[in-house]
């Protein structure tokens, strides 16, 4: 499963660039890891790409594909490079993807910030109101 949604989209787009045109690489590890894809084959996809590419910037499919681990990565990889090169266009695919990517993690931290206040706001009135509300408190925090 190459995952559903925008994001997975995008990770996509992103692999079958690299996978057609790894000269793209440097451009692309300066803005995501691959920690960034959360679609589990393509996390694994991904891992397996930056690893050969770090090594040998301008490695083939064949060495990429040296590296799969199982059939099935074997598989999503030779799938994603011919996808990518029936697609074409690279540079403006890859360029979209990247944007979708960091849009939707600075969208994640922002929510990720938004609930740790939220939480230390409820915990701070929780605290507040506890020491009011029992009798027996000696207001010891």
């Amino acid at each position: 499963d190459l995952g559903q949604g925008l994001a997975a989209a995008a990770q996509r787009e992103i692999l079958e660039v690299l996978l057609n045109q790894p000269s793209f690489f440097e451009l692309v590890k300066q803005k995501i890891t691959p920690a960034a894809f959360d679609v589990p084959i393509l996390a694994k996809t991904a891992n397996v790409l930056f690893e050969t590419l770090s090594g040998d910037p301008d490695a083939s499919l064949k060495q990429v594909l040296a590296k799969a681990e199982d059939v099935s990565l074997g598989s999503c990889i030779v799938e994603l490079a011919q996808v990518g090169a029936g697609k074409g266009n690279f540079e403006s695919r890859l360029t979209g993807a990247l944007d979708v990517i960091q849009r939707l993690q600075q969208r994640k931290k922002i929510d990720k910030d938004a609930a740790v206040k939220a939480q230390t706001r409820f915990l701070r009135d929780v605290r507040k109101t506890a020491a009011k509300q029992n009798p027996h408190s000696i207001g010891m925090t």
